[in-house]
């Protein structure tokens, strides 16, 4: 039995050798890795111009809300309050942020109420992703719609107890009554 032994401790030692010796930097393979040259992330053409598309009355979020629709993507880290002003019927300075929207080319405001008329100014001069400038502003009054009536249930299940009145939790808008039937 010792005669086997010793030949088999050399055999494991070398093994356990070579095994670190393969795995040491030396005999490693470096690749360096650069991003491919032609690969293109966004797309800017610098010679398209900025130009409002539209101002119109939209929903964001299931909320009403104005949207200005633009030619070319905006600058997402800046703030565009100072180029829009959005006035009620009274003619009142209407306060709030607009959000911009994913892909950039869309503005949303939604400090606005249902059946309300407003009037959107839009500065000349406001600045664009691909370094150009709205280069003439506009004004657009519109009124906005009346959101459409809905009735549902509010949260994901309602157990009733047996014998009581408590009702269910429902959630409307532009609903005076309902009428739930339930067995």
């Amino acid at each position: 039995m010792k005669t086997y032994c010793l030949p088999f401790r050399l055999c494991l030692l070398l093994l356990l050798l070579l095994t670190i010796n393969a795995c040491s930097d030396d005999n490693a393979t470096h690749v360096n890795v650069e991003p491919e040259k032609d690969h293109v992330v966004a797309i800017i053409n610098h010679n398209d111009t900025l130009t409002v598309t539209s101002i119109d009355q939209a929903l964001f979020q299931g909320r009403p809300a104005l949207v200005i629709n633009f030619s070319v993507p905006l600058d997402a880290l800046r703030s565009y309050g100072g180029w829009l002003t959005v006035y009620n019927e009274d003619r009142d300075k209407v306060s709030g942020d607009w959000i911009l929207s994913d892909d950039g080319k869309r503005l949303y405001f939604t400090q606005i109420n249902p059946r309300s008329s407003y009037t959107v100014n839009v500065k000349a001069g406001l600045p664009a992703n691909n370094t150009t400038s709205l280069q003439q502003g506009t004004r657009t009054e519109l009124t906005v719609n009346n959101l459409p009536a809905v009735a549902g249930f509010s949260g994901k299940g309602s157990i009733i107890p047996a014998g009581t009145d408590a009702g269910l939790p429902i959630r409307t808008i532009n609903v005076a009554t309902i009428q739930v039937d339930y067995f």
